[in-house]
């Protein structure tokens, strides 16, 4: 999701598709937003079966992201993992 600087959502984008095992290319996340003069983003992406605790490859992407967003003022404001039957938000999670 692309936001503005007053949080509101300005669009949504699919970057991938995929099985078990998805990697996401940060530039092509990046292009978009600068394409959009997006200030923040929010992934967004699901895990089959119910458990929505994020894997170490979901804790890498998003840290790989966070950063070369920032190379071009770009806040990752979220990164959310949802289910069937749960989410789980890192931007939740390190408040806590």
């Amino acid at each position: 999701m692309h936001l503005n600087a007053s949080g509101k959502v300005m669009g949504v984008q699919q970057v991938s598709k995929g099985g078990t095992s998805v990697s996401i290319d940060s530039k092509t996340v990046l292009q978009s937003a600068i394409k959009c003069n997006t200030s923040s983003i929010i992934l967004c992406h699901n895990h089959p079966g119910s458990v929505a605790i994020p894997s170490e490859a979901d804790v890498n992407m998003a840290t790989k992201i966070s950063h070369a967003a920032d190379c071009c003022c770009v806040l990752l404001w979220d990164n959310i993992i949802i289910t069937n039957e749960d989410y789980f938000s890192f931007r939740e999670q390190s408040k806590k």
